[in-house]
């Protein structure tokens, strides 16, 4: 049987027997601009037994924040603390290595511009070279035309 039920019965009939006894016994009670005449003894006992009890509630009911509670909060405060630190270290470094991408990307495109001026310029050339040993080859062609027929 749970105690505190036990305990409860006990404590009734313990008030009930300390009523009856009491029936007969009677006080003024004044509270400075009326007055009670004849209030029973167990009746006024009750009353100031629930107005302490009514003070006490807020007292019981409102927990006390314990040593215990106090350094797992500040525990708590640090964790959360060291979380944002890393969040935004995170944030930064997320930033860098954008930043370095973009610088990396930017010179794979300065590469491949050098390097397509550097073909053009290379066919630019080839076709020169050509260019010029075509105009060679004509002029080769009609020297040795000229020269062959001055000597027939």
């Amino acid at each position: 049987m749970p105690w505190k039920l036990v305990g409860f019965i006990v404590c009734l009939i313990l008030g009930t027997c300390f009523a009856g006894f009491n029936l007969e016994n009677s006080c003024n009670i004044s509270f400075g601009f009326k007055t009670f005449q004849n209030v029973p003894i167990f009746f006024s006992l009750i009353v100031a037994f629930a107005i302490g009890v009514i003070v006490t509630l807020p007292f019981t009911v409102i927990k006390k924040k314990s040593a215990k509670d106090r350094k797992a909060q500040a525990e708590e405060r640090a964790m959360k603390k060291l979380q944002k630190a890393q969040a935004q270290e995170a944030k930064v470094a997320k930033k860098e290595a954008k930043a370095a991408e973009r610088e990396a990307h930017q010179r794979a495109q300065q590469e491949k511009a050098a390097q397509a001026a550097a073909r053009k310029e290379q066919k630019a050339a080839e076709r020169r070279q050509k260019q010029e040993a075509k105009a060679s080859a004509v002029v080769g062609t009609g020297d040795s035309a000229a020269g062959g027929s001055g000597n027939s």
